[in-house]
């Protein structure tokens, strides 16, 4: 097309078409991004819903394992028998 020239009477309606497609695309891409910005948003909060509950839920298991299982009589510290002591 080096050196080739066409008028702007011919030039206009093709441009025109062509600036109107790329505005058609702009707008479907900001949608898309907006859309994708509201699921990045809520996989976030999903995600921090998730490290909550793993928290409380090692917390928990802390506390289960601090404290002596029911049905279970803690063990003396000393190597004496405790039956044994007068």
């Amino acid at each position: 097309m080096a050196g080739q020239q066409i008028s702007a009477e011919t030039a206009l309606p093709l441009f025109r078409q062509r600036c109107s497609e790329l505005h058609d695309e702009n707008i479907l891409l900001r949608a898309r991004g907006a859309e994708l910005e509201q699921e990045k948003t809520a996989a976030e909060q999903r995600a921090n819903e998730l490290q909550q509950q793993l928290t409380a839920a090692r917390q928990e298991l802390e506390q289960l394992r601090a404290q002596p299982s029911a049905g279970q009589t803690p063990q003396p510290l000393s190597c004496v028998d405790a039956d044994a002591l007068p």
